[in-house]
């Protein structure tokens, strides 16, 4: 479970970068894109996270907590979880920083107000009421 569970944060690391470069590049459909694969991978790395819980509880209770292997495991997880979480806050600090150029840009770009007139102003002012029916 630890070597999938790494695996999923390896994959998720690659997703990072490639959601940075999609971002730098301003190519909206690729951002979409990878945003959602990232909230997939999310699932899929909270879940493994759960059943690493209880399996570890149950580890815990049954297994001699001496054995290194799986600890080193666990401690390459943690960095790997570290460094995914670095490159998420990265890649939402560079998208803001994407969107509000990009806000800038349309609030700079020309308004142009066009005057509608009404058409009830070329009748005029009515001058009297017909209430004969």
């Amino acid at each position: 479970m630890l070597l999938n569970q790494q695996q999923n944060m390896r994959d998720y690391l690659v997703l990072l970068k490639n959601e940075k470069t999609a971002i730098l590049k301003t190519d909206l459909d690729k951002i979409a894109l990878y945003t959602e694969l990232e909230g997939r991978h999310n699932t899929a790395i909270t879940s493994g996270a759960k059943a690493l819980l209880s399996w570890s509880l149950k580890y815990q209770k049954e297994v001699a907590p001496a054995v290194r292997e799986i600890e080193g495991l666990r401690a390459g997880l943690e960095a790997l979880r570290q460094k995914a979480l670095k490159a998420n806050l990265e890649n939402k600090n560079l998208l803001k920083e994407k969107l509000q150029a990009i806000k800038k840009e349309i609030d700079a770009l020309p308004f142009r107000n066009y005057i509608v007139s009404s058409p009830y102003k070329k009748i005029g002012k009515p001058n009297f009421i017909d209430i004969s029916s």
